[in-house]
């Protein structure tokens, strides 16, 4: 079938995280995990909901939604911010993952392992269930971690690696689908706000405002002055 193969790279871009590399067991779920989970509801007046009981009910809306769909595409994460993407069938197993990246390998002899996290689940080759079965439909992204530690692009084929995306360089914007980039400059700021034209200010609609709140100022003195003159009369004829 057309996988509709794609291969890229992850650019650094201006907003990039600090790499952290992370022990293998960092997605497993361990006893104090599940234990500050119970704490936390049990302060909150609630239960612990059992396992079954909360789970399965997902992963049946899960399994449903997914047998709406017959393929599913997948992303590979290798080494060096390196990605391949691909289009697989719905009824695929797993295997069929680890012959693909095999095909992409420059040498498919290098031992490797597929998982998904989090939590880490490793996908084992031997497994008979189906794409759909491990939950991988319609999407998903896939780690692959090498029992060495190569250097991403030089893993692939001589002949994928020209196909390789690379990411714009840092200060360029793209201005085609391929990988060619031009440097386009800011448009030119002011650099001051006196460069700012105030010729037209204040405008005829602000002076007609001013003179209408004047007019309203002085009429709602001239009632005052007049209440108050009758209240002082009123007195005096006390």
């Amino acid at each position: 079938m057309d996988r509709k193969q794609k291969i890229w790279r992850m650019g650094e871009g201006n907003f990039s995280l600090p790499k952290i590399e992370l022990p293998k067991t960092f997605f497993d779920v361990t006893l104090q995990d599940s234990t500050v989970y119970a704490q936390s509801i049990l302060s909150k007046g609630g239960r612990p909901k059992p396992t079954s009981a909360y789970i399965k009910p997902k992963q049946d809306a899960s399994s449903k939604a997914a047998a709406d769909f017959t393929l599913t595409r997948l992303r590979f994460r290798l080494p060096n911010k390196l990605f391949v993407e691909g289009t697989f069938r719905a009824s695929d197993e797993v295997k069929d993952m680890y012959s693909y990246i095999r095909s992409l390998l420059r040498d498919p002899k290098i031992p490797f392992t597929l998982f998904i996290a989090p939590p880490r689940k490793t996908l084992e080759e031997s497994s008979k269930l189906s794409l759909a079965g491990v939950r991988l439909v319609p999407s998903a992204v896939i780690n692959i971690a090498f029992s060495e530690d190569p250097a991403g692009a030089d893993l692939l084929r001589e002949d994928l690696r020209a196909t390789i995306i690379e990411p714009a360089p840092t200060g360029t914007i793209s201005t085609s689908k391929s990988n060619s980039t031009s440097s386009t400059p800011a448009p030119a700021q002011p650099s001051s706000i006196t460069e700012v034209t105030t010729s037209t200010w204040p405008t005829p609609a602000v002076l007609a405002l001013e003179k209408e709140l004047a007019t309203v100022d002085a009429e709602m003195d001239a009632a005052a002055t007049a209440e108050m003159k009758a209240m002082v009369a009123d007195k005096i004829d006390e």
